[in-house]
């Protein structure tokens, strides 16, 4: 995925383009939706590299497990500073 994220940077830019405009869509959302900006942003992180893992096959956690994360980061989300 590197390697062809690099490749899209250096060789077409704009192929990123979509992507780019999507994350920074989303990115607003998370930041104005009522909980902590800086709480979502770790939740959209986190959730960025599980999808990363499992679309690779790069020791992705079990269902077991990718349940207790969600569940983890979501109260994180939650709680009150």
């Amino acid at each position: 995925m590197n390697s062809v994220l690099a490749a899209a940077l250096f060789t077409n830019p704009s192929l990123l383009t979509n992507m780019q405009e999507k994350y920074a869509e989303w990115q607003h959302n998370f930041e104005n939706d009522g909980v902590d900006p800086l709480r979502a942003t770790i939740a959209r992180l986190a959730t960025d590299g599980l999808w990363f893992a499992e679309k690779f096959g790069l020791a992705p956690p079990d269902l077991e497990l990718k349940e207790r994360i969600y569940k983890e980061l979501m109260d994180g989300v939650k709680e009150e500073k």
